[in-house]
């Protein structure tokens, strides 16, 4: 079933075309990577998808609903967005942060917040501030606060970003098993190969026109990696699972 689709989705600022004629689907139950060069229009289709920005031409639906058909309320209690380079230094306590994903819903659920922090591993943290947290524990409470929505799409920006490897595993990790638990799930990523590793599909953004979609391991070919990303790659095998390493910049 369909839970997210953007419909030739176009959208222009300032005569900068940010995204042009985006048609993507998301369904439930999966994980799509979004990813592409910056600037290629990845933060601009989930800005869309939550109604943060209106599209010029083309629709952004949910459960098959124009997003702009919802009201405020409504898509805060059916999408969790996780924007890139959120914040997370407040003087409270982490269970008390994410608690505040559950704000949407008027009412107090101390089991979607247990179940949030248990998720991303930080239940024994609960109790301590924020402050006195690592930037990969605060970044892995941010996540939990958009768990705690239980929203069944979830939207993230990033959220691997400036994380050491084992934390980039683990949020991955996360997601993974929110998808295979029914939700859907849409992540911006530029870490390639991890992109192709854990996603069902990868959506290639370029320009801000869709360039390519399908499994990550059949798309991110040599050709695209060039014209797309500017980089050429040595490739191998892993357990099975095909890997390759970036080694070059393209001119």
């Amino acid at each position: 079933m369909t839970k997210l689709e953007w419909q030739g989705v176009s959208l222009q600022k300032q005569g900068a075309t940010l995204v042009d004629g985006v048609s993507i689907k998301v369904a439930a139950g999966e994980l799509v990577g979004l990813i592409g060069p910056n600037g290629a229009g990845k933060t601009t289709l989930l800005r869309l998808a939550v109604g943060l920005e209106r599209a010029l031409v083309g629709c952004v639906t949910l459960d098959g609903t124009p997003i702009e058909r919802l009201s405020l309320a409504e898509r805060a209690r059916r999408v969790a967005f996780l924007p890139q380079q959120s914040e997370a230094a407040w003087p409270i306590s982490v269970r008390d942060a994410v608690r505040l994903g559950r704000l949407p819903h008027g009412g107090r659920d101390d089991g979607a917040v247990e179940r949030a922090l248990a998720a991303v591993g930080m239940a024994d943290l609960a109790g301590r501030p924020l402050t006195r947290l690592s930037g990969g524990e605060r970044a892995l409470v941010l996540l939990a606060r958009a768990l705690a929505v239980e929203a069944g799409l979830l939207l993230l920006d990033e959220p691997t970003a400036s994380l050491d490897p084992a934390h980039q595993l683990q949020v991955m990790e996360v997601l993974r098993r929110r998808a295979d638990a029914g939700d859907a799930v849409v992540v911006v990523m530029h870490d390639l190969a991890l992109a192709a590793r854990c996603c069902d599909r990868v959506a290639v953004l370029h320009g801000g026109r869709l360039v390519a979609e399908g499994q990550g391991s059949a798309i991110l070919d040599d050709p695209l990696l060039r014209s797309v990303f500017r980089i050429t790659v040595d490739r191998g095998q892993l357990q099975g699972r095909p890997v390759f390493l970036p080694t070059r910049w393209v001119a």
